[in-house]
C-alpha cells in the first residue's frame, strides 16, 4: 500500500475523519508503538544462539501505540490497524463503498496484477520476487500521468495461477497502450 501511494491517502482519511494529525498514523512516526518502534516484533539476541524475533507484547503485532488504537473512523468503528489487516482485494471494495476512489483505485491497480489476496499491512520484504514485480507493475499503473517509461520485470507471473496470468497479460498490454516499453524475462 505504500509504495502505491494508497497508504499515505488512507493516512490522510484517517487523519481528516479523526481530526489528529496525519503523523499518528504512520508506524515509523508519531503513533508507532514505543516498545516495538512500529515493527510489531520484538528481537531477543541470544548471544551464542541465534536471535529469536517474536511478535511485541505492546502492541500485539499492531505496530501502533494505544492511543492511535483508540482512534476509529467513526462511521465503521475501524482503527488505522484494522484497515491495514484487509485483504488488497477487501480494501478496495471497502474504500470504494466510501466513495474515496481515489485509494480504491490505487489499489484496484495491485487486484489487477494478481496480488488482491496480499494483506495491506504486510512489509515489501515479506513478498516473492514475482510478487515484488507485480507491485512494481502496478506502481506504473497508479502514476498514469507519467512519462513513458521501460520497464524489465524479472518473472512477474511466478507463482500466479493461470487465471492470474491473463490479468497480468492484460495489465502489460495496458501498460503498453500507455507508450510503456516492457521487457520481460522469463527464465525455463
Amino acid at each position: 500500500a505504500t509504495y502505491t501511494g494508497a497508504f499515505d491517502a488512507m493516512r490522510n482519511y484517517m487523519s481528516r475523519v479523526t481530526k489528529q494529525p496525519k503523523s499518528m498514523f504512520s508506524f515509523n512516526s508519531k503513533g508507532s508503538c514505543e516498545t516495538c518502534k512500529g515493527s510489531g516484533t520484538t528481537t531477543f539476541d541470544l548471544v551464542y544462539m541465534a536471535s529469536v524475533t517474536a511478535t511485541c507484547t505492546s502492541c500485539h503485532g499492531k505496530r501502533f501505540n494505544d492511543s492511535v488504537l483508540d482512534m476509529r473512523d467513526p462511521k465503521t468503528k475501524l482503527n488505522m490497524a484494522d484497515l491495514l489487516e484487509q485483504t488488497v482485494a477487501e480494501s478496495a471494495k471497502y474504500w470504494r463503498a466510501r466513495k474515496e476512489t481515489s485509494i480504491a483505485n490505487k489499489l484496484d491497480t495491485l487486484v489487477s496484477v494478481g496480488l488482491g489476496y496480499l494483506v495491506l499491512g504486510q512489509s515489501l520484504s515479506s513478498l516473492s520476487g514475482g510478487e515484488c514485480q507485480r507491485v512494481k507493475i502496478s506502481k506504473f499503473l497508479a502514476d498514469r500521468g507519467q512519462q513513458p517509461s521501460t520497464i524489465v520485470l524479472d518473472e512477474p507471473s511466478r507463482g500466479l495461477h493461470a487465471a492470474d496470468v491473463e490479468n497480468l497479460l492484460r495489465t502489460l498490454e495496458s501498460l503498453r497502450s500507455a507508450d510503456h516499453r516492457t521487457i520481460i524475462i522469463e527464465h525455463r
